[in-house]
């Protein structure tokens, strides 16, 4: 819904999502929520990539897939960011700062005053 309000399709889209592990600051990955969202975002036919410090590698529906390097290029190149866990590593501000539109799933940027990024808090 928020793509569609920024009058972008899903399908073709790129989208990153930041930790997605099950939830801040470890590596477990049973039972993370992003697994679901990262197999519904691939059957919709989104362009998925994720960054997580702590899950350097996971395997989606057989693929195995890698974490990103995180860094200015890649959030400028992403047409949705997605925060799926709240890693304390985040600097959020900077990811807000080059970033177009965030999907907020943890209130990790409450504290964010001016954002550059559109965020959509869930």
């Amino acid at each position: 819904d928020a793509l569609n309000t920024e009058v972008k399709a899903l399908k073709g889209s790129r989208v990153l999502l930041l930790g997605v592990s099950y939830k801040a600051d470890v590596g477990d990955m049973r039972e993370s929520p992003a697994l679901d969202l990262l197999h519904l975002l691939s059957e919709k036919g989104a362009n998925i990539a994720y960054h997580d410090p702590y899950v350097p590698q996971l395997r989606l529906d057989g693929h195995a897939m890698s974490s990103v390097t995180l860094d200015e290029k890649m959030l400028h190149r992403a047409d949705c960011v997605v925060i799926t866990a709240a890693h304390s590593s985040y600097d959020w501000e900077w990811v807000t700062r080059h970033s177009r539109l965030i999907m907020d799933t943890r209130n990790a940027t409450r504290h964010i005053a001016a954002p550059r990024a559109r965020i959509v808090r869930l």
